[in-house]
């Protein structure tokens, strides 16, 4: 095992602008994570970003006509440009952090050096989304599955340092829903399969957890299923998703402050 160090970490985030309530908890949620010292972090929003014009300590891109267009993998691409640091996370504008997701990821990191890592990802009902996952067939897999090369990383949460993002970057001309538009792979799968292809493995750190905060889906077996929004109430909502949430609802201030 070898041991990884880093300083900055930088969280770019992709938004159409639907979820703005979402994407200030989102954001929120990454200000109020338990300080790891020495570590700095920065936050990019792009996409459509007139609505968060009012945010101190988020860089904004404004890129609204890709966003519009569905031009996910873009978006990603245009955050991470230029950007000296030495850890990117990507995720998706409805996504919410624990306390203690930075400093889990410090630990993994003294204990596993890695190019790109995934974790848990939990629906608010407790329910896993696609975290560890097939993409033929599409399934869910075992948190402790290594070296297949049918496994890749969902493109809503990725998590890379630069060195590995500076061989394998996300490809700006796949659009959302790819295989619907007569590409072979979403641009998730093609991405994960490309940093293989470059030797960059795909690792996973059980012991951490970030939760997607969309209630429109739930688990059934090895695969992950939509459902009505009238129907989400029906499988109720994790008490630690709960804790997490009113936590960031009642002090937004208090953590803006101690930026």
């Amino acid at each position: 095992m070898s041991s990884m160090k880093f300083k900055n970490i930088t969280f770019c985030i992709s938004t159409n602008g639907a979820k703005v309530e979402k994407t200030n908890m989102l954001i929120l949620s990454i200000l109020g994570m338990n300080a790891a010292k020495g570590v700095n972090i920065d936050i990019i929003l792009t996409g459509c970003t007139d609505q968060f014009k009012n945010l101190d300590n988020v860089k904004l891109i404004d890129a609204c006509k890709e966003a519009k267009s569905g031009m996910l993998s873009k978006l990603r691409f245009m955050a991470a440009d230029g950007i000296d640091v030495d850890i990117i996370v990507f995720v998706d504008d409805d996504f919410l952090f624990p306390e203690s997701w930075l400093i889990n990821l410090l630990d993994f990191s003294s204990k596993e050096s890695w190019s790109i890592l995934g974790n848990r990802i939990l629906l608010p009902n407790g329910d896993r989304f696609w975290d560890r996952a097939s993409f033929s067939p599409h399934r869910m897999i075992s948190y402790d599955s290594i070296g297949d090369e049918n496994i890749y990383q969902t493109g809503g949460f990725w998590v890379v340092t630069s060195s590995a993002y500076e061989k394998c970057k996300w490809n700006p001309d796949i659009p959302i829903n790819a295989t619907t538009k007569g590409f072979k792979h979403n641009e998730d799968v093609e991405m994960s399969l490309r940093a293989k292809r470059l030797g960059l493995n795909i690792s996973f750190d059980k012991n951490n957890l970030v939760w997607h905060n969309d209630k429109s889906y739930r688990q059934s077996g090895d695969i992950i299923l939509k459902i009505p929004e009238s129907s989400a109430s029906i499988y109720g909502t994790s008490k630690e998703f709960l804790n997490l949430y009113d936590r960031l609802k009642a002090k937004p201030k208090q953590i803006n402050e101690q930026q």
